[in-house]
């Protein structure tokens, strides 16, 4: 947040004080956004367990999985990294 900070002064062409007073608002939201993640990490999971029930409900099944030039790409690609192979 600090080069953010300094940034916008310099770009703003006003002083750092001026800039943020502007901030504030910004970084409460902020502030609030991480009091709720903490304390309600349920607010943070719905979109995946939504989007996972609704993969379901529709017949998809399980993760998505690399296409086979995807998988061939990146297996050639650790096959020529001097033989070792991470995949």
């Amino acid at each position: 947040m600090g080069i953010v900070y300094f940034t916008a002064a310099f770009i703003a062409e006003e002083p750092l004080e001026k800039v943020g007073v502007a901030l504030i608002p910004f970084m409460l939201v902020e502030v609030v956004v991480m009091f709720l993640i903490l304390y309600f990490p349920s607010l943070t999971l719905w979109l995946p367990r939504w989007r996972s029930s609704y993969e379901h409900e529709n017949g998809e099944s399980g993760p998505r999985t690399l296409s086979s030039a995807s998988t061939q790409f990146w297996r050639r690609a650790c096959a020529s990294y001097a033989g070792r192979c991470w995949c």
